[in-house]
């Protein structure tokens, strides 16, 4: 192992103590860079950036809000890379957002497919024709 793996180990171990440590009271005690909310979510930097702008379009409706989720440490600062997460309050809400998660699963083992998962005719396509609008040889399992 390396150094930089050995931080980004000890890292998520110090986000997953605050997060117990933090459970019962919900009061935040630190706060957290984006790079270390991203791992603890297992998403991309790209993923918060994006929860951050819903969150500003939305007017905090959905997404990550700032003074409930983030802050800032210069109100003029624009780069998502300076802003200090609350690793609670995120990963409270992140799992708020699976409500509807348990009644899928049940249905998922009812049925084979369900119908709001079966792709729209817009993104079918002819497998036997490729992009550049050549017959494909081979033969393609869907």
């Amino acid at each position: 192992m390396n150094i930089k793996e050995i931080t980004d180990i000890l890292q998520s171990i110090d986000v997953s103590l605050q997060t117990l440590a933090n459970a019962q009271t919900g009061v935040t005690t630190t706060f957290i860079s984006k790079k270390a909310i991203a791992a603890k979510l297992g998403v991309g930097q790209v993923v918060i950036d994006k929860l951050i702008h819903q969150g500003i379009h939305s007017r905090g409706e959905s997404g990550l809000v700032e003074g409930r989720h983030y802050c800032k440490l210069d109100p003029k600062e624009a780069n998502t890379r300076y802003f200090l997460f609350d690793a609670s309050k995120v990963m409270a809400d992140a799992w708020k957002s699976f409500s509807g998660y348990d009644t899928e699963s049940r249905e998922d083992c009812q049925s084979t497919v369900r119908e709001e998962r079966s792709p729209a005719t817009s993104f079918i396509r002819d497998s036997k024709i490729d992009n550049r609008g050549h017959s494909d040889t081979l033969s393609r399992v869907s």
